[in-house]
């Protein structure tokens, strides 16, 4: 389970729980390592009461560096009947020697909202930024082709709900309680990333309530956002702020293979639109882009 992608179905391990290789890939593990394990088959138990906002865990140490596991959620998906709440998980890097708040990068991972995770481990690059002054936060959210349950405070399990967006972005739980299931698409799947971006603004929430602990100087947060994670980088940077006047500062973010057409399905209409402005009504496609251009920046693959 520890390391590996939603869309992967098994992951090596050695001792230590680091990745050699994934799923097809079993030729990749030296000797001393186990085969493959299922991700799940080591799955955590579901939980049993209510899940309630508490002061970040104790930190575990490597090579100097303070690391530790934050569940800023409720939401826990079902595999095989084990639990995992990795997607209502962030992970935290910092100088283990380090007494006061540090600038902050914000990594959220892309995957086109149906796959993907945040980081399990200390990488290089994690290891870069934190020798370099930084405190690293690695968040996952909810992927939209996943269902996901939580444990009510009168002990019933409940799916996860639909989640609703007002008309100045805040993202709302409906008082009655409609599961997200029951929500029918109008265009595509991507209709369901309110989930995604509610997680994001969920997180940035426990980040700034308990920056202290963790490290963060919430005047220096900076994102870097892969893919779909640009649409809750967004959120957080512009949106977010507006709800929470004065709470954050963000200066920066890298965006890496930011979509065009996002949310895919939905933005075909958008996309062309903006092509037809800049180049006019008259204009030729083909004479800017070759056939398999097109398909990848107008029709988007994912």
């Amino acid at each position: 389970r520890i390391g590996a992608s939603a869309a992967s179905e098994y992951v090596c391990l050695n001792a230590k729980l680091q990745i050699c290789g994934a799923s097809g890939a079993t030729s990749q593990c030296p000797p001393a390592f186990p085969r493959c394990k299922q991700i799940f088959s080591d799955g955590g138990s579901c939980p049993d009461q209510c899940w309630t906002a508490s002061a970040p865990p104790t930190v575990a140490l490597s090579s100097g560096i303070a690391m530790t596991t934050v569940t800023y959620g409720k939401y826990y998906s079902k595999v095989n009947g084990n639990c995992d709440n990795i997607g209502n998980t962030f992970m935290v890097f910092h100088d283990a020697e380090a007494v006061t708040k540090q600038p902050t990068v914000i990594e959220i991972h892309g995957g086109g909202f149906t796959q993907g995770q945040r980081a399990t481990r200390l990488t290089e690059q994690i290891a870069d930024y934190v020798q370099n002054g930084f405190t690293y936060i690695s968040l996952d959210y909810r992927l939209v082709a996943t269902r996901y349950y939580f444990r009510d405070c009168q002990g019933h399990e409940r799916e996860e709900e639909y989640i609703g967006v007002s008309a100045d972005g805040r993202l709302q739980i409906p008082d009655e309680h409609t599961p997200m299931s029951a929500y029918r698409t109008r265009v595509g799947r991507q209709e369901f990333m309110t989930k995604c971006i509610y997680d994001a603004a969920r997180a940035m929430d426990y980040i700034i309530d308990h920056c202290q602990e963790l490290m963060v100087d919430i005047e220096r947060i900076s994102f870097i956002a892969e893919s779909a994670g640009g649409a809750e980088a967004n959120y957080l940077i512009w949106t977010y702020p507006t709800l929470r006047p004065g709470v954050y500062n963000p200066i920066s973010v890298t965006f890496r293979n930011e979509q065009l057409d996002y949310p895919v399905q939905n933005m075909l209409e958008q996309t062309l639109g903006i092509f037809a402005e800049e180049l006019g009504d008259d204009a030729l496609l083909s004479n800017y882009l070759s056939q398999a251009d097109c398909f990848q920046i107008i029709g988007n693959p994912w």
